[in-house]
């Protein structure tokens, strides 16, 4: 597939004079670049900006390669007629400054083993033309289309029309304005609290407002996928597992499910996936929503700034980082959980509403990449063992209401619903 879509972005000259000259070809299949020195002949001799297949095909079969055999021609036809499709711009960008990077390190490493060999070679000289060469070749695209150019009515209307996505419980509804592409958001609190019953009880509100082909995309690495699937049931039917049961006996539990939008989650056990694996998903799917429970257990692939020795606070502010850049990359907003560290179940004003700096493994990471902080509490008392404690000490989705809100709500651990605020 990398071959293909080579031939097609360097059937174009100015691709071709730009990328060949320092293309490591030694990875390609001997037929690609049998292709592409021929492409390179072609295009010196015709004079054309771009390769057109009819005419290169004529090139060569009848000049170049007058003696293959019909299992070869059908092979070679096969592949130049596939190439006759365009890439579009930002996969001709991404492949064409892949290349150069690659081009970059292979050079990069190679200078490097020359001046361990005790090679005469100016290391930081070298380093620093291939540094700016790499950097002339790199495809910025027209600069035009970069700049931000929306239109103030569209987004004052989003405002006014309450467009997005929102959530279920009043009180967020009050305090937090419906969620938009590209907005994080961190459910956070300690173990055994409630995280995963909040996340299926606002979904009900949640998917009320999605198109009838939307989906939401749930990473769960946190037990086993088929227990989220009954909360799922619970929550958007209303009903405990008697209940269930009975709508299973009647015939109607599943389409009963699907009426109340149910059949928009879609969950997928992601135990032991990188954050590579996940983005391949996410692509794939164009979920309006991603959820991820829990992205700390998710193993990172980015580079870090800090190298190989980071801190466990240094990954997981990358990690946070790459979730939300995410959300603004394939236009939906994230929900990620979080777990608060052991500390606050010191206090019992911070057990309920704890502060944005008890979240676990985070100095000021977690919190600077989120947008919104979802903060859940649960109070000692143990006459108190059903209420919960909603608290927002990080709001910048404000509807314009209380930015830090406090509210205590009650939970049925039964039907995984999150009741309406007790006054």
């Amino acid at each position: 597939m990398i071959d293909l879509t080579l031939l097609r972005i360097l059937k174009h000259k100015k691709h071709y004079e730009r990328i060949m000259p320092t293309l490591p070809t030694g990875a390609l299949d001997k037929r690609t670049r049998i292709v592409l020195k021929d492409f390179g002949d072609f295009l010196k001799e015709t004079g054309h900006p771009v390769i057109k297949m009819g005419a290169f095909k004529t090139y060569f079969f009848s000049f170049a390669h007058t003696k293959l055999t019909d299992d070869q021609k059908s092979y070679y036809s096969q592949m130049l007629d596939a190439a006759e499709k365009d890439c579009d711009d930002a996969t001709t960008r991404l492949m064409a400054n892949q290349l150069v990077e690659l081009t970059f390190a292979t050079d990069v490493a190679n200078d490097a083993m020359d001046y361990e060999r005790g090679e005469d070679i100016d290391i930081i000289g070298s380093v620093g033309e291939r540094h700016d060469l790499a950097k002339a070749q790199i495809m910025l695209g027209d600069t035009e289309e970069m700049f931000v150019d929306a239109d103030i009515g569209d987004l004052l209307d989003e405002d006014a029309n309450l467009s997005g996505l929102r959530f279920q419980l009043g009180c967020l509804r009050q305090a937090i304005r419906p969620l938009r592409s590209g907005d994080f958001v961190l459910v956070c609190s300690r173990p055994d609290t409630g995280k995963t019953t909040f996340l299926v009880s606002e979904l009900v509100g949640i998917t009320a407002s999605l198109a009838p082909t939307e989906t939401v995309l749930w990473f769960n690495n946190e037990g086993e996928g088929n227990r989220i699937v009954k909360r799922l049931y619970q929550a958007f039917l209303g009903c405990n597992t008697e209940e269930l049961q009975q709508r299973q006996q009647n015939g109607t539990l599943r389409d009963d499910f699907d009426r109340a939008g149910g059949n928009a989650v879609r969950i997928i056990d992601c135990h032991d996936w990188d954050t590579q694996m996940v983005e391949q998903v996410i692509e794939d799917v164009k979920p309006a929503l991603v959820i991820f429970d829990m992205i700390d257990n998710i193993e990172f692939k980015g580079v870090m700034r800090s190298g190989h020795d980071a801190r466990t606070d240094q990954v997981l502010e990358a990690q946070y980082q790459w979730a939300r850049k995410l959300g603004v990359k394939y236009s939906h907003p994230v929900i990620a959980t979080s777990q608060i560290s052991a500390d606050v179940e010191q206090q019992g004003e911070t057990q309920c509403y704890p502060p944005m700096h008890a979240l676990k493994d985070s100095k000021t990471g977690k919190q600077g990449a989120a947008d919104l902080i979802i903060m859940i509490g649960k109070s000692a008392d143990p006459t108190m063992p059903y209420d919960r404690f909603i608290s927002t000490p990080k709001n910048k989705l404000s509807s314009g209401g209380n930015n830090q809100m406090r509210q205590q709500v009650t939970i049925d651990m039964e039907r995984a619903r999150y009741l309406n605020p007790i006054n």
